[in-house]
């Protein structure tokens, strides 16, 4: 039987799940918890909360368009110079080769063992009978590698999610594994965004690791905390830092950045995702 304090009706997400593998007591702090954050999440909070203001703003203009805003409308409310030029570089780019009929700002849901999984996409994409297309926004300041984005929990749950629940967007009809493909694209890199295909083998492990992941968070009765050793790279850009260490000082926004760049090479993903932190109030 299940020991945490984990309500029935919990709906798990690519950010709760990353927060569970990340750190247990994060977990239970953010949602079992529901505890207000203590500790701002970097010590150049006002730099972080700005960065992460014009990724909002990004996603909203690009909403805006894809539901029929006109683009010169939206571009003369526009007062920053950096949202302005990944502005321009979405119109550009942002849509090549992505189908039609776009749906933009999609939720799906479905079970996941004795819970549900959702997920809030930017863009699906479905051509039924030919391509089924996942497109997320990024305005990150470096692009992570393919192995990094391959392995990363949005793209588990976003693929995987698509097929177990997309099916109103192709017809009615099940969603062929063949065709689906998640597009990460870069506004700082509009030229290169990258295409994860998916395929039958990709998403049985998928199903087969977020049911049992699922699981062992509804038996989990502990919630330890993590080793001195993950402090640098987890705690010192965590909400909840004091309530578990002392002197644990916020690292910085270039601090974080460099994190990312180097889990590239490592064994762990950091995935500070700026372009998600919304999703944890949603």
């Amino acid at each position: 039987m299940p020991v945490t304090d984990l309500p029935a009706d919990f709906q798990f997400s690519q950010t709760s799940l990353h927060d569970w593998q990340t750190c247990k007591r994060r977990f239970k702090y953010r949602y079992l918890d529901e505890r207000a954050y203590p500790a701002p999440q970097t010590a150049d909070q006002i730099e972080f909360e700005q960065h992460a203001q014009r990724g909002d703003t990004f996603h909203q203009l690009v909403h805006q368009h894809l539901v029929g805003i006109d683009e010169n409308k939206l571009a003369a409310g526009i007062t920053d110079a950096q949202v302005s030029g990944w502005w321009e570089q979405y119109l550009t780019h942002g849509l090549a080769n992505i189908p039609q009929p776009r749906h933009a700002e999609v939720l799906l849901t479905a079970p996941i063992g004795d819970y549900r999984l959702l997920a809030k996409y930017d863009l699906i994409a479905v051509e039924p009978g030919k391509r089924a297309v996942i497109v997320d926004w990024k305005t990150s300041e470096f692009r992570p590698s393919r192995s990094t984005l391959e392995r990363r929990m949005q793209t588990i749950v976003y693929r995987y999610l698509l097929v177990e629940a997309g099916a109103y967007y192709n017809d009615d009809q099940p969603i062929p594994l063949e065709q689906v493909e998640m597009v990460y694209w870069f506004a700082n890199f509009p030229t290169q965004p990258e295409v994860l295909q998916y395929s039958a083998a990709q998403y049985h492990e998928d199903k087969t690791f977020l049911t049992n992941l699922v699981r062992d968070i509804a038996a989990e009765s502990t919630f330890p905390l993590l080793p001195e050793s993950d402090i640098d790279r987890v705690c010192r850009f965590c909400n909840y830092r004091s309530l578990c260490w002392e002197n644990v000082t916020a690292g910085t926004l270039a601090d974080m950045n460099a994190l990312e760049t180097e889990s590239d090479t490592e064994d762990f993903d950091v995935e500070i995702d700026l372009d998600q932190i919304a999703e944890i109030e949603f």
